[in-house]
């Protein structure tokens, strides 16, 4: 039986604004995306039944139709893979309910791994289009690198990161829904940042001292009023990170250091009280 493994990446969000409530009841979003090398590993082997079998390690995942990546493959095999099935067996590393895309990172990989697997032969176009009806997230991830995303998040303006640091990602062991996360927040039409339009030859001029500058995440002020610990987490990575903020929705908080000995040291303190991560940005493979 044909077998493919492939490598699923975490996402952190350097910058989210929250820009207004469409009429369909999403929110028009502006963030920028970077895939970093937090992965979980998915591997696919092919089946001669039509059966479609979800396995997880490291995590309580469910494995049935409401699995992402479950829904990814019949997606595929509605587009082409009439009689086709497969084993997904996920090693989850990335934490749930964080902020941190691992199950549209997932949903991604799943499209790219049977794409390949099945012989479907899709364009890249084919799959984003699939992806859009997965989730926002879910067509980032059909790359790696760096994006300005915009709309639900589904337009995407990949570019070149002129970034290099030193990643600690700190998962407080709380799940917060996105959706609930949309739901009580409240527009904000002032703010003290730089409300500069952004695109990617403007970002790529932003030095690494002036992200606390022009970055920042809307979602923190009511998940920061929820879950008061999430705030001092930040507070205290900002004693040695140049950037910290909340990861999407959160749970996950991040600090960014130039230096991998004060990421290092950050990750030792942090890994005692929470579940901590010391990773570096995934550019374009």
């Amino acid at each position: 039986m044909a077998e493919l493994s492939i490598t699923s990446y975490a996402k952190i969000n350097l910058s989210l604004r929250i820009l207004r409530q469409r009429e369909d009841g999403y929110h028009d979003i502006e963030t920028i995306l970077q895939t970093i090398d937090l992965a979980d590993h998915l591997n696919f082997t092919a089946l001669e039944t039509t059966d479609i079998q979800i396995t997880v390690s490291g995590a309580d995942v469910p494995t049935d139709e409401s699995n992402l990546c479950f829904k990814a493959a019949i997606l595929l095999r509605e587009v082409g893979g009439a009689g086709k099935g497969c084993r997904i067996h996920i090693e989850k590393k990335i934490p749930l309910g964080a902020g941190l895309g691992g199950g549209s990172s997932n949903a991604a990989a799943t499209l790219l791994a049977l794409n390949r697997l099945w012989q479907l032969n899709l364009s890249d176009l084919q799959l984003f289009e699939l992806a859009k009806q997965l989730g926002s997230d879910v067509p980032f991830f059909l790359r790696s690198g760096t994006a300005l995303a915009t709309g639900r998040g589904e337009i995407l303006n990949y570019f070149e990161s002129p970034w290099d640091y030193y990643v600690v990602v700190i998962y407080p062991e709380i799940q917060i829904s996105s959706g609930w996360a949309y739901g009580n927040y409240k527009i904000n039409l002032t703010n003290s940042k730089k409300d500069v339009k952004l695109d990617s030859y403007s970002l790529q001029q932003i030095q690494l001292h002036e992200f606390v500058e022009f970055f920042r995440n809307d979602f923190e002020s009511v998940i920061f009023a929820h879950y008061p610990q999430l705030k001092k987490i930040k507070e205290e990575l900002q004693n040695d990170a140049f950037y910290a903020s909340l990861s999407g929705s959160g749970s996950a908080i991040y600090g960014l250091f130039e230096h991998k000995s004060d990421a290092e040291k950050a990750y030792y303190h942090f890994r005692r009280q929470y579940p901590t991560f010391l990773a570096k940005p995934v550019l374009d493979l």
